[in-house]
């Protein structure tokens, strides 16, 4: 009972919750269209550039020797001139756009002054007040400043615009939080796990919630749900160790205290009582490569390609491993009908995101369009590799031996494949095109009604529909 005694001392004497507020990183780069006859993983979805916290750069870095310290102020220095000119050119040539004034509210956002980013976002929800992104950031700022009812306030706007946001219930469950709203907090974190494909967070906030409501097997069963989706989670160790103090299982609470022993860092300090995640400013050439990146999309959308292509080709020199950067220029030059530089920008990507399937499916398309097959189904099996459960490389790879006459048993089973996994009217068209090319005339008639009824305005599918018919 000593032993007890002493652990459950240890475990308490540091574990004094209070407010629990967590930040998130911040979306640093424009939302970019899909590609114009390219594949794309993200849909109509916010795409971020993500990394680490990332550390101020200040005016004084703390090198070693002053002529270094001077070259890098004056690098600075041309950097900050550099946003400032292309600033001008966006009020300039879109005066009216909430786009521009959101592209400029982001940067001072980045450069860490919130100040300056509120007074455009603000001017930016005058023009469109339905920018639920705006809201967001608006109630990312009052959050950071602890201003928990402005940030509630804010979140629940940007939810009402746009309730299918992932993320968003999260740090309103956070601000909760900060207000002591228990209750209001868990109802906002149920709500995301419903519809969250990384709901780790969402998990250990409601176990520590329970936790600290004292309903300790609900605390238990969501720190559990932590380490099953992420095994070497130190805080949910620390979670269950005190939940078993509680649950008065002393073995089992001194197990989950020696994994996070084993698992706590020896030089950093652990608190709970309060979690800090550090948000800082992006270098400086990499705000500026954000900047010329979501400019880039205003000149594109205005038909300026050539002016489009200078800005991604600054912002590529400026931040090399910006994906983004690089699928955007990969779709100018598909625009432009210059096939094999938009593949050679997709196999940069590669070199990034070796696991990345819609990159290898892109790589696929363009070889195919290149004539370059073998290429082409090197890359569509590569997808199906990375992506089993989805149907595009399947269904792309079936294309490939239909258009090229080869395998097209292979074709059949694989498109009959895609159609398991996705139902959609294009892939019972692929269907209905590998069934008659192996004689099967019934089923490609089947297959291509489908197509149909599933697009009823197709005037492809009606036209093959009819061709079909007759043959049978």
């Amino acid at each position: 009972m000593k032993k007890y005694r002493r652990l459950k001392q240890c475990l308490f004497a540091t574990a004094k919750f209070t407010k629990l507020p967590f930040i998130f990183c911040i979306i640093v780069y424009v939302t970019i269209a899909g590609f114009t006859g390219i594949e794309s993983s993200r849909g109509n979805e916010k795409k971020t550039q993500k990394g680490g916290p990332t550390q101020i750069l200040t005016e004084d870095p703390d090198f070693s020797t002053e002529p270094f310290k001077l070259a890098l102020k004056q690098k600075i220095a041309a950097l900050k001139e550099e946003e400032m000119k292309l600033i001008q050119e966006l009020m300039r040539d879109f005066p009216n756009s909430d786009e521009a004034l959101v592209l400029i509210g982001d940067l001072y956002r980045r450069q860490g002054n919130s100040i300056e980013a509120m007074k455009f976002w603000e001017k930016a929800l005058k023009v469109n007040p339905r920018r639920f992104d705006v809201y967001s950031a608006i109630g990312l700022v009052a959050f950071e400043k602890e201003q928990y009812e402005n940030a509630v306030t804010a979140w629940r706007k940007a939810l009402e615009i746009n309730p299918d946001v992932r993320g968003l219930r999260t740090n309103l469950a956070q601000a909760f939080l900060g207000l002591g709203k228990h209750t209001e907090a868990i109802v906002e974190l149920e709500k995301e796990l419903a519809i969250s494909s990384q709901p780790i967070l969402s998990h250990f906030l409601l176990g520590r919630t329970y936790l600290q409501l004292k309903e300790f097997n609900k605390a238990k069963k969501h720190y559990e749900m932590v380490l099953d989706l992420q095994p070497d989670h130190i805080k949910a160790y620390y979670g269950l160790a005190n939940v078993y103090i509680q649950l008065k299982q002393p073995n089992k609470a001194r197990e989950y205290l020696t994994a996070f022993k084993k698992l706590k860092p020896k030089d950093a300090e652990f608190t709970t009582d309060r979690d800090k995640v550090e948000i800082g400013v992006v270098t400086a050439h990499q705000a500026l490569a954000a900047l010329a990146i979501g400019t880039e999309k205003l000149y594109r959308d205005r038909g300026d390609l050539q002016r489009a292509e200078e800005l991604l080709k600054r912002a590529q020199t400026l931040d090399p491993n910006n994906t983004i950067c690089l699928e955007r220029l990969a779709s100018l030059y598909q625009m432009s009908d210059r096939i094999p530089e938009a593949l050679n920008q997709f196999k940069k990507i590669r070199k990034l995101k070796p696991k990345d399937s819609f990159c290898y499916l892109n790589i696929g398309i363009l070889n195919t369009r290149l004539k370059r097959f073998d290429d082409a189904e090197k890359a569509f099996q590569k997808v199906i590799e990375l992506a089993p459960k989805k149907s595009s490389g399947y269904c792309y790879l079936a294309r490939l031996y239909l258009r090229s006459n080869v395998k097209l048993t292979e074709a059949r089973g694989l498109v009959e494949k895609a159609v398991e996994l996705e139902a959609t009217a294009d892939n019972y068209f692929v269907l209905s095109w590998a069934c008659e090319v192996n004689g099967d005339i019934a089923s490609a008639l089947a297959a291509i009604e489908k197509a149909i009824k599933l697009e009823p305005e197709n005037p492809k599918y009606k036209q093959i529909y009819e061709l079909i018919k007759k043959k049978n």
